[in-house]
């Protein structure tokens, strides 16, 4: 494991969201986890999958056109898993750099990308 300098922009049709932050990779099965705004992040670079898990819910993203419908909302206090329609544009990965393009629900076009190197 090590420590990694993040930056890490999410853009939409809205809003443009862009910060730093600092987390840990896992060289050996290629994860990445950072908090952002008391929410842990993992990012399996592999599996192409994000998990944001909060106080009340985990949302799972899954940028694998093979298997994009396993993206899902599951709600912590009721124990209720909700499917999320995610339809991946493109995933582009090199060394330090992931960028997902993706829609969810058929409502907008989202950009994900999370450059890292190690500290």
């Amino acid at each position: 494991m090590s420590k990694v300098l993040l930056d890490i922009t999410i853009k939409n049709s809205d809003d443009i969201i862009n910060f730093e932050s600092e987390g840990i990779l896992d060289e050996k099965n290629n994860i990445l986890i950072y908090d952002q705004d008391k929410v842990k992040n993992t990012l399996y670079l592999n599996d192409d999958v994000l998990e944001r898990e909060g106080r009340d819910s985990i949302i799972k993203l899954s940028f694998n056109e093979k298997n994009e419908e396993a993206s899902s909302i599951f709600l912590k206090d009721t124990d209720i898993i909700l499917k999320l329609e995610v339809s991946v544009l493109n995933v582009e990965k090199k060394q330090g750099n992931y960028r997902v393009y993706y829609i969810v629900e058929n409502k907008e076009r989202i950009e994900y990308e999370i450059k890292y190197k190690i500290i």
